[in-house]
């Protein structure tokens, strides 16, 4: 199976003695290429993909899946389980119920009305190509698509879904947008993290990703936080040692902050939106980083990450007065 970060420096640094790619057994990471993370999880009966990544490096991501799944006498998972809606988790969707019509696609309610969108799957696409021409070829730029998404079922708070053997429990955890979830595998205690309880990067090195609501964000980081898991799966990284699993929550509910109090200061010190965009670009954005998002998405939601958090800080203001 190709490792899509290969020879690839990246913006992750392993925590020491630990391997983020280290899954239980019978979950296999079948990432196509970079950008975004796929894991097949195989119960008893039937198996789910965990987010399908981006629609450039599709090939690879069946290639992969088809991998693991061809030596057990299974032609293609039963389920794909979404976290959310954006192109680098959802792109290779379209490709994915192409291959495998049959495939059950879960994902939060609000994902309905996303992909009847055109503007929402116009982004999508236009995002993707520009994924593909940084990270792969013209040729899959070219054949880049947001059609042909659906959802089959749509899963809500407490929700169960059967695997036979391992069953996952349903959060939903919104903050980095409305249609975040969060899943939680048993009995192996894993928590696949949305991306609204932040992003992982090595050793004290946490990233918070807010385009929709601080405080629903830090309202889902206390939830997961109380689910009490031993092993978490973050978005975009892979699975942090159980040693840094009470911390992770911490530190997020602090990088979180930190964004909060930067918008709070500059707003109170009369700095205009754009200075504050600018801001924060300085702080979070960087080349290493561009190895893994293009700076087009990366500027595209620091847009609406300040746009949104100033506007928070606006409304506790004047809850204050």
């Amino acid at each position: 199976m190709r490792d899509p970060n290969e020879n690839i420096k990246t913006i992750f640094s392993e925590f020491p003695g630990s391997d983020r790619f280290a899954a239980p057994e019978g979950i296999y990471r079948v990432t196509g290429g970079r950008g975004g993370e796929s894991f097949l999880i195989l119960g008893d009966e039937r198996s789910a993909l965990y987010d399908c990544g981006m629609a450039y490096c599709h090939k690879e991501l069946i290639s992969n899946i088809r991998e693991v799944l061809e030596p057990l006498g299974k032609d293609g998972p039963d389920i794909i389980l979404m976290s959310h809606t954006h192109y680098d988790h959802i792109g290779a969707l379209p490709y994915l119920i192409a291959e495998w019509p049959d495939i059950e696609v879960m994902g939060a309610e609000k994902a309905v009305s996303v992909f009847s969108s055109g503007t929402a799957k116009a982004t999508m696409e236009r995002l993707g190509r520009t994924a593909a021409l940084q990270y792969g070829s013209p040729d899959e730029a070219d054949s880049v698509t947001a059609e042909g998404m659906r959802v089959d079922r749509i899963l809500r708070e407490g929700d169960i879904v059967d695997l036979g053997g391992r069953f996952i429990r349903v959060y939903e955890t919104p903050g980095h947008t409305d249609c975040s979830l969060s899943y939680h595998l048993l009995p192996d205690d894993l928590l696949f993290l949305s991306e609204s309880i932040g992003l992982a990067r090595g050793p004290e090195l946490m990233h918070a990703s807010i385009l929709k609501d601080y405080r629903a964000s830090v309202a889902s980081a206390i939830k997961c936080r109380a689910i009490g898991s031993k092993h978490l799966m973050s978005s975009h990284y892979g699975l942090v040692p159980e040693s840094y699993s009470r911390k992770y929550f911490e530190d997020y509910l602090r990088v979180a902050k930190e964004q909060y109090d930067m918008v709070s200061r500059m707003m109170a010190e009369g700095e205009s939106y754009e200075a504050i965009l600018e801001e924060y670009k300085n702080r979070y954005w960087s080349d290493i980083r561009g190895n893994n998002q293009p700076f087009d998405a990366f500027w595209e939601n620091a847009r609406i990450i300040v746009k949104n958090m100033m506007r928070t800080v606006q409304e506790d203001n004047n809850c204050q007065r």
